[in-house]
């Protein structure tokens, strides 16, 4: 059947049925993909802490050893 042979109707209900085919693909791609994003901002978020921790640790250690320096007269 041509395009042309379809009445407005017709076009309607295809176009009705293309939308709500589109936003179930929406809500099962939201649904797939929300977990994993999720995983990932945790796993980021993780990663950021560590990084921040052993900056501290760094930190206290470089300023422990110019204590040591200072006390030291060096």
């Amino acid at each position: 059947m041509a395009i042309q042979e379809l009445s407005k109707e017709e076009i309607n209900v295809v176009a009705g049925g293309l939308v709500l085919l589109g936003l179930d693909l929406g809500a099962i791609l939201n649904a797939l993909l929300t977990p994993i994003i999720n995983i990932v901002v945790a796993v980021l978020n993780t990663v950021a802490n560590v990084v921040a921790a052993v900056g501290t640790l760094v930190g206290n250690l470089l300023t422990s050893v110019n204590n040591v320096l200072v006390g030291l007269g060096l």
